[in-house]
């Protein structure tokens, strides 16, 4: 698969093909081997040069959110110049992570683990700046995790609520 990524205001050329421990990477003409071991709905153990890197994909409006290492990067993904439009593995994931759009208190959790989500569903009441904030699904979905329970304070960028 042939893309472009643009982060931080640079764009590069990515090829991935392989799976798994079967990983090959090349960024911009620098060819990497990768291990790639899911932990998780969007996470992921990744081993380069014998260094570990946990990396979260989560979707975000303009592409990505991807967090190496807690160090968050924005990601924008299409296709390579002359490749044609991008495949359907480069859509966001159905489900994923709900990150606290800032940091504050959860006051009320309004899901239940298991409970079936719509999108912009109301998932829990976080306070901050002393004023109630509702974070909604942004897509319909599943509750497989609320690691976020009401009284809990959390910074921006945790995870809230995982869809599934």
């Amino acid at each position: 698969m042939q893309l472009q990524a643009v982060s931080r205001g640079q764009r590069h050329s990515l090829t991935v093909t392989g799976t798994g421990v079967a990983t090959r990477v090349t960024l911009d003409g620098q060819p990497f081997a990768v291990d790639v071991f899911p932990a998780g709905p969007a996470l992921y153990s990744l081993l380069i040069g014998g260094q570990a890197y946990e990396v979260d994909c989560l979707p975000a409006p303009d592409g990505y959110l991807v967090l190496v290492n807690g160090q968050p990067f924005q990601v924008a993904l299409g296709p390579a110049e002359g490749a044609g439009p991008a495949p359907p593995a480069a859509a966001p994931p159905a489900g994923g992570a709900v990150l606290a759009p800032m940091s504050g208190k959860v006051l009320r959790v309004l899901v239940a683990l298991g409970e079936p989500v719509a999108a912009g569903a109301p998932l829990l009441v976080l306070e901050a700046m002393k004023m109630e904030n509702e974070v909604r699904a942004p897509r319909p979905g599943r509750v497989a995790a609320l690691p976020a329970a009401a009284g809990a304070t959390v910074r921006g960028g945790e995870v809230l609520v995982v869809l599934e």
